[in-house]
Parts: C-alpha cells; structure tokens; sequence
C-alpha cells in the first residue's frame, strides 16, 4: 500500500473532525441526558 492509497483511505479523519467540531451538539442529538449533565463551562479536550 503506497503513501497515496493510505491517503485516499482515511475514511476516520473527517469523522473526528467532525466531532471534534461539534462534540456538544452531537451528545444534544443523540445522547440528550448525557449532554443536560455537563458542565459545558468548563470546556473539553480531545486526547488523540
């Protein structure tokens, strides 16, 4: 597999970037009790 076929294949990268983005609306969408329990002041981090 060549540099550029690992490339083409990165079907997980726009996924985190998503979340990553819109972490807090997408625990609203679909974990709603989960999301209402956060303390959403304090801000989060993303640990790769």
């Amino acid at each position: 597999m060549t540099a550029t076929d690992r490339i083409r294949d990165d079907f997980d990268s726009p996924w985190k970037d998503a979340l990553e983005h819109d972490f807090p609306e997408f625990l609203a969408l679909l974990y709603p009790r989960i999301h209402a329990g956060i303390d959403w002041s304090k801000g989060h981090e993303f640990l790769d």
